[in-house]
């Protein structure tokens, strides 16, 4: 089942996106008639939007193994390159933990359960790219108000 989860596979994922509960479902008969949808009331760039986004679905950012292994990857360059490295650590183990739980509980293996280690793995590289940024333009500075030319000489 945690293949599943992680799209450690070829076969389409179950569920990457959610356009509502498909026809071949066993709720899909009672759902209908508590909220009938006309096919018809979806607008042809509404169509166009559905099919893109299937689309986009098979692409492997859409794969949690992706973002687990860009997380593991993200907490070994801050452990060696962030001062911040604790509380950064701790986010990109809050995903990962996470994401492994699933390995023991996970009730199906839609997309929607690793949204978490996602989301983290995207602000541990924020996170990262910013003070590596601060750090390179005050180091820049620094070396350019140092200069014989920046004080005028």
């Amino acid at each position: 089942m945690f293949r599943e989860v992680i799209g450690a596979h070829d076969a389409p994922l179950f569920a990457p996106v959610y356009f509502g509960i498909p026809e071949d479902s066993p709720d899909y008969a009672s759902v209908r008639r508590l909220f009938p949808a006309e096919s018809a009331a979806v607008s042809p760039v509404q169509r166009a939007l559905r099919s893109g986004f299937e689309e986009s679905a098979k692409f492997v950012i859409y794969r949690p193994w992706f973002w687990l292994l860009l997380n593991l990857l993200l907490i070994a360059a801050v452990t060696g390159l962030s001062s911040r490295r604790s509380g950064l650590v701790a986010l990109g183990l809050s995903g990962l933990l996470y994401e492994l739980a699933l390995f023991f509980i996970a009730p199906s293996a839609d997309y929607r359960y690793s949204h978490w280690l996602v989301l983290s793995t995207w602000v541990l590289m924020a996170a990262l790219v910013s003070e590596l940024g601060t750090r390179t333009v005050t180091r820049i500075r620094g070396v350019g108000e140092r200069s014989p030319t920046a004080r005028g000489s």
